[in-house]
């Protein structure tokens, strides 16, 4: 019976200490952004799918680390490849290892079309289509990258 008793403090010791290990984000919060670039960036982020879910404080470390990365990415499609980004994450309160995660970025200068040189060359050259299509071909020079 004693040994019994020892199983079950045991594994009651354990049950405890995996909840005092365990971390939860509770709110991704993303700023300074526009509303497109800022659901594309939701969108991407590992740390939202995680969100609401128990996870070992190596894996919060781990998303929070990754936040960066997927934010510059994010906004890569919008001509956006220099951005300033800080994310910080604050404990929300509770006393039960809850998270907010806010990442603030600053996406400065999009990147610009310099120099476009495009052309038609051999049999097509004089088509009257292929000069609409190419008079009509986009970026332009001076144009946002995206």
């Amino acid at each position: 019976m004693r040994l019994r008793s020892r199983l079950a403090a045991l594994g009651l010791i354990l049950l405890a200490g995996g909840a005092a290990h365990a971390a939860e984000v509770t709110a991704v919060r993303v700023h300074g952004l526009e509303e497109a670039m800022e659901d594309n960036v939701l969108a991407s982020l590992s740390l939202v799918r995680g969100q609401g879910r128990e996870m070992s404080w190596r894996r919060l470390g781990h998303l929070v680390r990754e936040a960066e990365d997927e934010t510059r990415e994010a906004l890569e499609p919008f001509g956006y490849y220099s951005p300033e980004i800080h994310v910080e994450r604050s404990e929300s309160g509770d006393g039960r290892g809850s998270f907010v995660v806010d990442i603030t970025v600053v996406p400065g200068a999009p990147v610009r079309v310099r120099h476009a040189d495009i052309a038609i060359e051999g049999e097509g050259t004089d088509d009257f289509y292929l000069q609409q299509d190419l008079a009509a071909f986009l970026p332009r020079q001076g144009d946002v990258f995206e």
